[in-house]
């Protein structure tokens, strides 16, 4: 997500400083934003990658108006990379999570002000951006934020940190009952699916999307809102748990609720 987020931001016009804990890895990185935006034509792909430096030092961080964290899902590795921050950046930089699901209030203890600016994958085709809040958030944070998302033709919707925030405190518990009532022999995956794209009006069914999304981060989702709310409707599925255990995570690994070719 971070690549992700690095490339839309160039491509808007900004400069950017991507941090990458491996240098080593600058090729690589560099290889991926290129043949997505190669689609788009080489001259267009060469001038938005000049607009993105790559580093592995916090230092080189200083003077950025802006920083998007988007480590792993892990208090313990957000934490630590609030620390670095802190020691090198002034006070008017504003910092941000791209959290999916952890709390943006707990985080905060570790990196004052901080706010949540969720992105959703892949960024290029997902308009959609949360502007995650807590009791500390400034106004004035919380106007920059919108209209860095609309500058990067995206729309904002401010809401105030909870499990899940808005999207997916929506959106998994209906992937998780589907898989329940799969559990229980109500319907077949296919079928469900077929009724949510039908009945629904939706575009992918729960076991689809679910596959899309990738089915250890829809457990990991689930689990945190389960264990910050203990709320049974958000424990994760038997099934769910189970795929996730045998490595069979959705379309990113080739199988998961449905079996996908792999190039």
């Amino acid at each position: 997500m971070g690549v992700q987020i690095a490339e839309c931001m160039a491509e808007h016009g900004y400069q950017v400083i991507l941090k990458t804990r491996n240098l080593a890895r600058k090729d690589a990185i560099l290889a991926k934003m290129n043949k997505h935006l190669f689609k788009r034509g080489p001259e267009s792909a060469s001038e938005i990658l000049s607009r993105i430096d790559i580093c592995s030092a916090a230092t080189d961080l200083k003077g950025c108006d802006l920083i998007v964290e988007s480590v792993v899902e892990d208090y313990e590795a957000k934490s630590a990379t609030f620390q670095e921050l802190r020691d090198v950046i002034g006070e008017d930089t504003l910092v941000a999570t791209n959290t999916s699901a952890l709390s943006v209030t707990r985080l905060s203890e570790s990196f004052k002000g901080l706010m949540g600016l969720h992105f959703f994958n892949p960024i290029h085709r997902m308009k959609l951006v949360e502007i995650v809040t807590t009791t500390s958030s400034s106004q004035s944070s919380i106007e920059m934020l919108k209209k860095l998302v609309v500058s990067l033709d995206k729309t904002p919707i401010v809401v105030i940190d909870s499990p899940g925030f808005l999207v997916n405190k929506l959106l998994l518990p209906q992937i998780n009952n589907a898989i329940k009532m799969n559990e229980a022999g109500v319907a077949t995956k296919e079928e469900i699916d077929q009724a949510v794209k039908l009945g629904l009006n939706h575009s992918m069914g729960p076991f689809e999307l679910a596959d899309f999304i990738g089915l250890d981060v829809c457990y990991f989702i689930l689990n945190e809102m389960y264990e910050v709310s203990d709320d049974p409707n958000y424990r994760p599925a038997s099934q769910l748990k189970s795929l996730v255990d045998k490595g069979h995570l959705g379309f990113k690994t080739g199988r998961g609720f449905y079996e996908y070719p792999r190039a």
